[in-house]
Parts: C-alpha cells; structure tokens; sequence
C-alpha cells in the first residue's frame, strides 16, 4: 500500500485535472457505466424486445402462449406457416450467391499490374485468415431478421507481434447504439 500511495501521490503532483480523472478506475467505471445507462436508455431494450420477437418470427415459433393454450383448451390446431424462414433463406441465398470479391486495379501514375496482383492476393489471404465471408454472412442474417448486423474489425497480437485483421460479427443484442446530435440513435 505504500507504494501505490507514492505512486497516487506522484501522480496527483505531475498530471493535469483530466488526466487525474481519466486516471482513476473509480472514475472511469462511473463514466462507463453513464455510458451505457444513456445508450440502454435510448431505446435499446426495446429494440431487444423487438429482435427476440423477429427471431422468433424467423425460427417459426409466431404463437403467442395464451393463444396456444386457449386453442388446445378447444383441442383445435394451431399450425404455422412460416413464410418468413423461406423468404429470408431465399435473400441470403441470393446474396451468398452475388458476393463481390476484392480486386485491386492498377490506375493512375505509378500504378502497375503487379502491385495490384500483390495486392489482391494480401487481401484473400486477410479475408481467408479471419474467415471474414462467415462473419459477413453472420452479419448479414442478423440484420435480415432482427434488423441490425455488426462486425468488429481489429488487430489481434496474439499469435503475431506484429498483429493480424481479425473479423467478428457481434450479437446485435449486444451492441448498445450511443445518442448522435442530441437525438436517440432509434427511432419509435
């Protein structure tokens, strides 16, 4: 505890106001959790509501349990045609089948077809690495049925000092939407 009192001390001596404040963790998790309470508040947990009913719709479970309870009560059926599962299924299946794949071109003063053979062959080899046309696929579908796909893109120093492009796509439940312009970032 010593230590960490010179160090605090040392630290409250040379550092300005803002950099004290940024500083301590007391601070930043009162920041951090601000944060998240303004972009839950915005409209997110509604959102959540919505997305879990859509992937419901989706994965054809569109009954609500007192309608089912009420028609087995009657000992009448309650079937469900899921047009939704066929029609989204229909959308990714085109989409998978129109994917763009990156070229580089050689234009402009410079420019020559080598550097931009090279440079297509780094590209597929970064998308190959990280699996990226799963993770867009993932994305893809996720916005098709609960109306928001995400994917993060960082540099992983895992295996590699000098870093690697990593692609995951995120949980739309997940992802909180911060306010822009004053405004909630969803809309009712």
């Amino acid at each position: 505890i010593g230590r960490l009192a010179v160090i605090l001390q040392w630290a409250r001596d040379h550092m300005a106001d803002e950099e004290l404040k940024l500083a301590d963790p007391d601070y930043m998790a009162g920041e951090q959790w601000g944060a998240y309470t303004r972009a839950r508040d915005a409209g997110h947990l509604r959102y959540v509501e919505q997305a879990k009913m859509f992937d419901q719709y989706y994965c054809g479970d569109q009954w609500e349990e007192s309608v089912v309870k009420q028609l087995d009560l009657e000992k009448r059926p309650h079937t469900t045609v899921n047009l939704v599962l066929s029609t989204v299924n229909a959308v990714l299946g085109q989409y998978l089948a129109q994917r763009q794949d990156i070229e580089y071109k050689p234009k402009g003063r410079g420019a020559s077809k080598n550097i931009g053979e090279s440079l297509t062959k780094m590209a597929k080899c970064v998308t190959d690495d990280s699996k990226s046309r799963y993770h867009e696929k993932e994305m893809f579908l996720d916005g098709l049925i609960q109306d928001r796909g995400f994917m993060e893109i960082r540099l992983d120093y895992g295996e590699n000092l000098q870093g690697e492009i990593r692609e995951e796509a995120l949980d739309p439940l997940d992802v909180l939407l911060a306010k822009r312009d004053g405004r909630p970032a969803t809309k009712d």
